[in-house]
């Protein structure tokens, strides 16, 4: 069967798998053939109606004479049976002839099969095409079609996005929603979701990226800011991670047994607070007036007491933990991010340049991580008075800059929509590779971001707040219990 592709780049194959250029090289045959196969209602069109749309210009005989010669072109090229006549007014293509990707896009979703639509949408109808001389009318009908089928594509893929992370597949959600946000054309709602769903999944700096990102393309193009909307929601995700010490303080301070539970909970240890001391009352005993003046001023100093001690052992724990950090980030490895190869035209090499400065960025935003800085490496690169960067150059490089592992790769593009990383930690060392990764996606920003935590994953060292935390967790207590059978 001939197909007909029109969503994204155009193509036109026959059924042996060669393709028609006689018919793409000539773009009103082209659009003649298009609008044929894909404008609703399908079946018939009447000639008059071609006639008008495609030579607005010309008189009737002329109009007629190019109409025939586009048929006589298109049925020498793709067959005679191809396209049909009923009657002598109306033109038509004959059922099961020719297979569309934009007919099939739109049965799919009347279906229910959202992902199959997806799959064959691959940009907008006839995308960058253009030709001279035809109507008004035609072109209205054609940016029409392009915005209705790009709003179902839009809708197709918010609701898959809605669905996966109704269902836990926070990932997969992530995915579909990065393609509802493309498909938006700058609609905030659909950022939103995005960035809300992100920071779920746990990759806040990714959350805060794609957002930046989207506010600067609006300011560039539209010279608009993002709505209050949008802007709370961000505030949301930077102030989600509040150190507790500093809502502690005052707390302790004032004695307020609140306190004690949420510094119970606080990650840097539990800190145990002596038990306050209520002042005595009348009804107690004592009476009000000198007698119990002395009992209140020891309660007072005892508060104060306590609340200085409490201070100092919390400012003591912060300090244990800030040390603690320091010693595992000086323990954990130095990471250089290398050369990633790239398969594939202009693009897919700009799309490899992007990537080590992006995973070099989420490595450095991760906790108790020593990332090399481009800028570092470059100079260490041009030390080694190289006059082109190359793979065994770069790994030179990274070991000039202290780094003692590498990240190197290579880039593939899968299929018109998603992308392959490959990458490999190689210790500088031995020169082994430690471990590989492989993660797919839409753009080198998800590659990077998954990346990222993969080999987060790999690397985080246990974390002192974890062991502090753990100390309190079951498995102590279950030591305790058993030490005290023991002893009974």
């Amino acid at each position: 069967m001939i197909e007909l592709r029109l969503l994204g780049s155009v193509g036109l194959s026959m059924s042996d798998g060669t393709e028609a250029r006689a018919v793409l090289v000539q773009p009103k045959r082209l659009a003649l053939l298009a609008y044929l196969a894909a404008a609703s209602p399908g079946g018939f069109h009447r000639r008059d109606a071609l006639l008008a749309l495609f030579w607005p210009d010309f008189t009737e005989r002329q109009a007629r004479l190019s109409l025939r010669q586009a048929l006589h072109h298109l049925r020498y090229a793709l067959g005679t049976s191809v396209i049909t006549n009923r009657g002598g007014c109306e033109l038509g293509l004959a059922p099961g002839a020719l297979w569309c990707d934009a007919v099939a896009f739109r049965r799919a979703l009347c279906n229910g099969e959202l992902a199959a639509a997806l799959e064959l949408y691959r940009g907008d109808l006839l995308d960058a095409f253009s030709m001279r001389g035809i109507s008004l009318e035609l072109e209205r009908w054609l940016e029409e079609e392009r915005l209705s089928l790009r709003a179902l594509a839009f809708g197709a893929a918010s609701t898959l996005a809605a669905r996966a992370a109704d269902a836990g597949k926070l990932a997969t959600g992530i995915q579909w929603a990065r393609r509802a946000l493309a498909l938006s054309a700058g609609d905030e709602s659909a950022l939103r979701c995005l960035v809300a769903m992100m920071d779920r999944y746990g990759d806040r700096a990714g959350a805060l990226r794609t957002a930046e990102l989207f506010a600067r393309r609006m300011r560039e193009e539209l010279d608009a800011e993002p709505s209050p909307e949008t802007g709370a929601l961000l505030v949301g995700i930077r102030t989600r991670v509040v150190v507790r010490s500093s809502a502690l303080s005052p707390a302790l301070t004032s004695g307020d047994s609140s306190a004690v539970a949420a510094q119970r909970e606080s990650p840097l240890g539990a800190v145990a607070l002596p038990p306050a001391t209520t002042s005595a009352s009348p009804a107690d005993g004592h009476p009000s007036g000198t007698e119990g003046s002395q009992p209140r001023a020891g309660n007072r100093l005892r508060h104060r007491a306590a609340a200085g001690v409490a201070s100092m052992i919390l400012v003591v724990a912060i300090a244990v933990a800030a040390v603690r950090d320091h010693a595992a980030r000086r323990a954990a490895p130095a990471i250089a991010v290398g050369w990633i190869e790239q398969w594939g035209g202009e693009d897919e090499q700009l799309m490899a340049r992007l990537i080590p400065s992006l995973l070099e960025t989420d490595l450095a935003l991760l906790p108790c991580r020593r990332t090399i800085s481009s800028t570092r490496l470059h100079e260490a690169v041009d030390r080694l008075g190289s006059q082109s960067a190359t793979r065994g150059t770069v790994t030179s490089a990274a070991r000039l800059a202290g780094a003692t592992e590498l990240l190197e790769g290579t880039l593939y593009h899968t299929s018109v929509q998603t992308m392959r990383l490959d990458l490999r930690r190689v210790n500088l060392e031995t020169g082994m590779v430690l471990r590989a990764y492989r993660v797919q996606g839409g753009t080198p920003f998800e590659l990077a971001s998954r990346a990222a935590a993969l080999i987060a994953s790999d690397l985080d060292p246990p974390s002192p707040l974890r062991q502090e935390c753990s100390a309190n967790g079951k498995k102590p207590e279950r030591r305790e219990q058993r030490a005290e059978g023991r002893q009974q």
